[in-house]
């Protein structure tokens, strides 16, 4: 158990060493900036108007909130039988309609992903809305699984998740079992490929929530050749493989979002995507790369599966020399 007697400013880098014991973890909540209960609202003025963490922390004690804590800054401060803790975790709930779900972010990065579940994509959101309750789903490139979870709590989706960047997978894995998912989600290291193979993973980094690695290369979706911080051993499986060896179920929709390396994935799953029991599969690529854009259309239609660019919502995003589209094809 860390602590301090008095509230001396930890240094960012600090953080790690100062998380609470699970003791503390069971004995406090975080109230998240996004949690409209009334102590956040009182939090959030408090935060306003005091430049100190020592007099907010002072004020919070002083009106007997029960849990007592705030996000401050990187971190989350927090007070529990008098005695000050800086956590560097964050929970965020995401509310829809009459459902929840949660995420357990240990950074900025993982909690903006989180915070931007329902917002930052919304035709994928509107895609997912129209699956058949209990469908099976394949979230390929799932990252800390936003859309993974939200088909499984909101669509009682049968969900399997494959991210093989391994802080993602740790993250992946741990949001699965805050919302108790286990039984109906399964989370798979293995980066998914046009064929069988071990090969590395070119990391741009070792943070959770982060993106744009690349297997087998270094050469990134806007087709240019980058540093990687640390190679990570991978093995990589074609969708074909996954059916037709491993024995998975047929996925009834698909999400493929890996970064540039859509080709190869798709290339790697005719076979499947030609079983009537697919019925949708999104492709995340590049509008202004037509080569990319012509090849995975007629993979698509020679699986039986047209362009549907009705989906509400589902629009462009402008990367720079880069457009990025979901694009979403049914049967």
């Amino acid at each position: 158990m860390f602590g301090k007697n008095k509230l001396d400013r930890y240094k960012h880098e600090e953080y790690a060493y100062f998380r609470s014991s699970p003791e503390v973890l069971a004995a406090i909540e975080v109230v998240t900036e996004d949690d409209i209960r009334d102590a956040d609202g009182s939090a959030r003025r408090v935060w306003e108007y005091n430049e100190r963490e020592a007099e907010v922390l002072q004020y919070i004690n002083a009106q007997k909130w029960q849990p007592r804590a705030l996000i401050w800054c990187d971190a989350v401060w927090a007070s529990h039988n008098g005695t000050e803790f800086v956590q560097t975790r964050f929970r965020h709930v995401v509310h829809h309609g009459d459902k929840f779900f949660e995420f357990d972010c240990l950074n900025k990065a993982a909690l903006a992903r989180a915070k931007s579940t329902l917002t930052k994509e919304p035709g994928t959101i509107a895609w997912i809305d129209g699956f058949e309750r209990k469908s099976h789903f394949w979230d390929i490139g799932a990252n800390i699984g936003t859309f993974s979870i939200y088909a499984a709590v909101i669509r009682d989706c049968v969900v399997t998740s494959f991210e093989p960047a391994a802080a993602n997978f740790t993250a992946l894995n741990r949001n699965i079992i805050a919302n108790k998912l286990d039984k109906k989600m399964r989370a798979l290291a293995v980066a998914v490929d046009a064929q069988c193979k071990v090969a590395d993973l070119h990391m741009r980094d070792n943070e959770e929530a982060s993106a744009l690695h690349a297997f087998g290369t270094s050469t990134d979706y806007q087709g240019e050749t980058f540093m990687p911080s640390h190679l990570q051993g991978a093995l990589g499986v074609s969708i074909d493989a996954l059916v037709s060896v491993f024995g998975m179920p047929t996925p009834n929709y698909v999400k493929i979002d890996v970064d540039g390396l859509e080709r190869a994935v798709v290339a790697g799953g005719r076979q499947t995507f030609a079983d009537p029991q697919c019925k949708s599969v999104l492709v995340e690529l590049d509008l202004n790369d037509l080569s990319e854009v012509s090849q995975i259309t007629d993979v698509m239609k020679a699986c039986g599966m047209y362009r549907d660019d009705n989906v509400p919502g589902n629009t462009g995003r402008d990367h720079g020399k880069v457009m990025v589209y979901n694009m979403i094809f049914r049967r």
